[in-house]
Formats: C-alpha cells, sequence, structure tokens
C-alpha cells in the first residue's frame, strides 16, 4: 500500500438491525488490507470475528481465513449469509496449537472494558497485549497483525485509545506503519452516538526475528 491514507464508504453487507453500533468491517477495507499484508495460500485470522466478513473476504482471495466468535446470533449470520464457520470461543481460550499457523491477523477491538471482562483500562489494555501474545506465538515469522481503532472524544478530551492500543502491542511485536482509513460520508454526516470519528488508524506489526 502506497499510501499512508485510502478512502473508502462505510458499507457493509450486514443490516442495521444487527450492527446497530457499527462495528461490521465493510469488506472494501478488508480486502484492501488482505491483498497488501498477505499472500494467495496464507492463513488470516480475526479473534474477533463478528458476522464473519474478514474470513469470507479472506476465503474469496484464495486465503485460508479463520476466526473466533462468542455472540451467536453473529456466527448464525456468518454460516447463513457469507458460508463460513466460526469457531464459538473466546480467542482467550482458544488452543492455538490445534490451528494452522497465522500470516496475517486482522481485527478490531471491542472498545469497552465489560466486553472483555475488565474493570479499568490499565486491565483492559493488558489483556489486549495478553491476546497479542497468544497470537504472536502462533504466528510465521514476518507475519503482520493489523488493528483497526479510532481515537475518540470524551468529558475529559480526547481518549487516545488507538495510540495506547498501539503502545501496547509494540511491546510484543515491531511497530512497521499505520496506514488511516478516511471514511467516505458522500454527502452523510458522521453519526455522534455510534461513530467515534470520521477517520480509523489501521496499524500494522510485523513478527520479526531477534
Amino acid at each position: 500500500m502506497k499510501s499512508t491514507y485510502f478512502i473508502e464508504e462505510y458499507k457493509t453487507l450486514v443490516p442495521k438491525k444487527l450492527d446497530e453500533w457499527k462495528i461490521a468491517f465493510p469488506p472494501n477495507v478488508v480486502e484492501r488490507l488482505v491483498k497488501e499484508f498477505s499472500q494467495k495460500g496464507d492463513v488470516v485470522f480475526d479473534p474477533f470475528a463478528g458476522f464473519g466478513t474478514t474470513i469470507c473476504v479472506a476465503n474469496r482471495l484464495r486465503r485460508k481465513g479463520f476466526g473466533t466468535e462468542i455472540d451467536k446470533k453473529k456466527i448464525i449470520f456468518a454460516k447463513e449469509k457469507f458460508k463460513v464457520d466460526l469457531i464459538e470461543k473466546s480467542a482467550f481460550a482458544l488452543d492455538y496449537e490445534i490451528y494452522p499457523k497465522i500470516d496475517l491477523c486482522i481485527f478490531s477491538p471491542p472498545y469497552w472494558g465489560p466486553a472483555l471482562s475488565v474493570k479499568t483500562y490499565e486491565e483492559y489494555l493488558e489483556k489486549i497485549r495478553k491476546l497479542v501474545r497468544l497470537i504472536k506465538n502462533r504466528m510465521n515469522m514476518g507475519g503482520s497483525l493489523i488493528v483497526l481503532a479510532q481515537n475518540f472524544t470524551s468529558k475529559e478530551g480526547i481518549f487516545t485509545l488507538a495510540w495506547d492500543i498501539g503502545n501496547v502491542i509494540k511491546r510484543e511485536l515491531y511497530f512497521e506503519r499505520d496506514v488511516i482509513w478516511c471514511v467516505d460520508r458522500r454527502g452523510k454526516k458522521r453519526d455522534m452516538k455510534h461513530e467515534a470519528a470520521d477517520h480509523h488508524y489501521c496499524l500494522v506489526f510485523r513478527k520479526r526475528g531477534k
């Protein structure tokens, strides 16, 4: 990806009634990342697979996709709509050794602590780091991990979620670059209730040898 940013509309195949908080990945965004950071035949993993978009796109591009998800409704949707079988298990409890070694991991983490069963922000960040460590141990050397996250405005000012996540992950993997996905509104205003910003950071990390 030669540019440090790209412009893409937020458009998914998931009905609004199932994705009120707009957490589904747009297929076109996933396709850009999979094409740039993996090769045909590579293994692509999404630990928060949601509605299965990443796995669907990876398989269509002749990669081998798999992912974990704990929400039964999302698992059913992925099966019926995208014809993909998600692993009904937390990524923290997965036995990674029985699955193929990973060449590319793409995910957007839950933004709130309760979703990861933690109470404080520090615990939340440490749990993200723990997950990345599990994935790293099953990644091929040279493999990439991409996290999509946003900073957002809070009562105290700008909440630097994306940067904080990036800082904890770079303790585990080499921080290679960031790519900014600018959301093409096509004349539509941002939904202030559900959308944190007009752009997402795609933070790209790589597993390198010592």
